[in-house]
């Protein structure tokens, strides 16, 4: 869609955003089983992501980073989300 729409000069963004919009309105008659299939891509992509992140961990440099890693999970549990919740409850 976003190809076809460039070659005769469109807005691919445009294009793929209606072609969206089409389908998510459509009447599919596989429904279960696209989610299913789109359920197990998810999860696979997740499996991936947290390899990869695994793989970029080098265990000779946990010691030098742990103390600032903590403090700066503290940090963000009891002073920025806090604040970031008490932000988007202001009236």
């Amino acid at each position: 869609v976003f190809a076809a729409a460039g070659a005769i000069g469109g807005s691919g963004f445009l294009a793929v955003y209606l072609a969206g919009l089409v389908a998510g309105n459509s009447d599919i008659r596989a429904v279960t089983i696209l989610k299913r299939f789109q359920d197990g891509m998810s999860w696979l992509a997740q499996i991936i992501m947290f390899l990869i992140l695994g793989l970029f961990a080098t265990p000779s440099q946990f010691p030098a980073i742990l103390l600032p890693a903590i403090l700066l999970g503290l940090f963000l549990i009891f002073v920025a989300r806090p604040l970031a919740v008490w932000l988007c409850l202001m009236p």
